[in-house]
């Protein structure tokens, strides 16, 4: 399952892959929540669940805590994958905010096409760090933010060994995504879909946006039913929108000549 990528990459591989979705999860998660999607997706989409450091099998590794240390992360063990298969990417509630990096990276690189970016329960690309700094906060406010944001029930004591074991990944991921100094608005030649829940209290619509500031190649916005923890509601919905976008975004880009 995982091999090329070692722990860093976890690759599902499909039978006849015309195209690679690379996953990354929202903050404190790992690859582990990627798990169901390769037997819910079309054989030709190649599944790889993006595992940083601090959780599942790289728990012991200190977790990153800048955009640019994750993208380098993904890069280099997507670098090791040994083909040029084309790399869709989707990023999760503030994963989006590093999938937007490792896609901006990407293009920079030349070295794949990038069909899409697709990001849900997305912060705002331009201004993610707004209110009080969610990694700064006492663990019990914490804890209170994240049952809010429907992330889990922390504050139970069952599951309160779990939180004490991803702490430190939660945190470090909202310092990077909070403290990150966006780069200059330039428009990415990647379309974007951005999937947004109908009733999410922590993304405001106004912040989905603002992805339409990143591309040159148009947003797909699609509003699914459910709170903000949309993956927990909406996962059905969010793969069909994945499967529709990828196969239009294939056809065209075939029938154009640009792969």
């Amino acid at each position: 399952m995982t091999p090329p990528g070692g722990r860093g990459l976890v690759r599902w591989p499909a039978p006849a892959p015309r195209v690679r979705l690379l996953c990354v999860p929202h903050a404190g998660a790992g690859a582990a929540l990627f798990v169901s999607w390769p037997s819910r997706l079309p054989a030709w989409i190649e599944v790889v669940g993006v595992r940083l450091p601090g959780r599942e099998s790289r728990r012991r590794e200190p977790p990153l805590t800048s955009l640019d240390a994750m993208a380098d992360d993904v890069l280099e063990r997507l670098g090791e994958l040994g083909d040029d298969l084309p790399v869709a990417v989707y990023g999760h509630c503030s994963g989006a905010l590093a999938a937007l990096r490792i896609t901006e990276r990407l293009v920079r690189l030349g070295c794949r096409p990038v069909p899409r970016l697709f990001v849900s329960s997305a912060p705002s690309p331009s201004r993610p760090g707004i209110g009080e700094p969610v990694h700064l906060l006492s663990r019990s406010h914490l804890i209170r933010y994240l049952d809010d944001a429907g992330a889990g029930r922390f504050g139970d004591a069952d599951v309160d060994e779990v939180f004490r074991l991803t702490e430190p990944a939660i945190r470090a991921d909202f310092q990077a995504f909070e403290t990150a100094v966006p780069l200059p608005v330039s428009a990415l030649p990647v379309p974007i879909t951005v999937f947004r829940a109908r009733h999410d209290r922590v993304v405001s619509e106004a912040s989905s946006h603002d992805w339409a500031g990143r591309t040159s190649r148009g947003v797909t916005r699609r509003v699914l039913p459910g709170r903000h923890f949309l993956l927990d509601t909406a996962t059905a919905d969010v793969l069909a929108g994945i499967r529709v976008d990828l196969t239009d975004d294939l056809t065209d880009d075939l029938a154009d000549g640009a792969w």
